[in-house]
């Protein structure tokens, strides 16, 4: 699970309260903001092992996060 995952369950578990100003839009956005948040966590993830390689056998950044993380969401 990484750390976007995480937070959007614990919003979705009433954990986190989620205050809006008077700005009904922000609302609507959220899940577009989430996504965003995702796919740059993602790119953080990949990059960082494309610059290490110290973790098990893959052959590139994305291998490695789809191995790793993809089965979370299955």
């Amino acid at each position: 699970m990484t750390a976007v995952e995480w937070l959007v369950q614990e919003i979705e578990n009433g954990k986190i309260e989620i205050v809006y100003s008077d700005k009904i839009h922000s609302i609507k956005c959220l899940p577009e903001f989430v996504k965003q948040a995702k796919e740059m966590e993602k790119q953080q993830i990949e990059n960082a092992y494309d610059h290490c390689r110290c973790i098990g056998n893959f052959d590139s950044g994305t291998e490695y996060y789809d191995e790793t993380y993809k089965k979370d969401n299955l």
